[in-house]
């Protein structure tokens, strides 16, 4: 059985439920929840049904209302929740979508005491970890190292490191968002240390442009294979997707 495991945050969405934001009173807002890696573990769990496989999501919660349905709600997708941990008064991150008139949508978020951001520097860590290194999968983002503080990125890529030399295969989706991180420097660094980590890179050519400078995908691509990993996927647009 393949064993895959994705590791991030996921979080309270709050988006206007006509479509359009209001003013003045305000607008109903619907409530959901999303993340970049829990949607990858989602989809994940949905092509591999009926598959000797199984997905597993990484994160913290608290032990609040909203947490305890959102694990119902990927348990009910077939994502497995043995591996994350749920901290008492604890609350998860949260995020409201607004768009305006012309159907722009602007994001505004309450993360900074998001218990995600604990991820491998809490009492449970040392337990997490040896679960990680046996898995035929890790599947990290660029906003899991964003949230993440130095000393969780650092074991972070150990435990990658662990599996990758176990024959396991790290999949790493780029997401740069910018207002994560203190300043361009830090970002470029630790993507690099991801893609470096990673045997499958995700990205998209507007992430590698905006951080290094490519003028291509080709271009992209080039300099990611030099950095080890063996497959490379870059989203360009409206244009085809290069794969190398």
């Amino acid at each position: 059985m393949k064993r895959l495991a994705f590791i991030g945050e996921c979080m309270i969405e709050l988006r206007d439920a006509d479509g359009a934001g209001g003013t003045g009173g305000g607008s109903a807002m619907h409530r959901t929840f999303g993340g970049d890696t829990l949607n990858s573990a989602v989809y994940a769990a949905r092509c591999l049904k009926g598959a000797d496989a199984t997905v597993e999501y990484v994160t913290i919660l608290g032990d609040d209302p909203f947490s305890t349905e959102m694990l119902a709600a990927w348990r009910a997708e077939g994502v497995g929740t043995e591996l994350v941990t749920r901290r008492a008064g604890a609350l998860p991150g949260l995020y409201a979508i607004r768009t305006d008139s012309s159907g722009e949508r602007s994001f505004h978020y309450w993360r900074s005491e998001s218990p995600a951001r604990d991820l491998l520097t809490d009492a449970g860590a040392p337990t997490l970890v040896a679960s990680l290194v046996d898995f035929d999968l890790l599947y990290i983002s660029g906003i899991t190292l964003a949230i993440m503080g130095a000393a969780g990125r650092d074991r972070l890529f150990e435990t990658l490191a662990q599996a990758r030399a176990c024959g396991g295969t790290i999949a790493f989706d780029s997401n740069y968002r910018p207002r994560l991180w203190p300043d361009e420097d830090t970002a470029r660094r630790e993507i690099t240390r991801g893609a470096a980590a990673a045997t499958l890179i995700l990205s998209s050519f507007d992430d590698e442009r905006a951080l290094f400078g490519d003028n291509t995908p080709e271009e992209s691509a080039r300099r990611l294979h030099a950095l080890g990993a063996s497959e490379i996927v870059i989203k360009n647009g409206p244009e085809h997707v290069w794969f190398r």
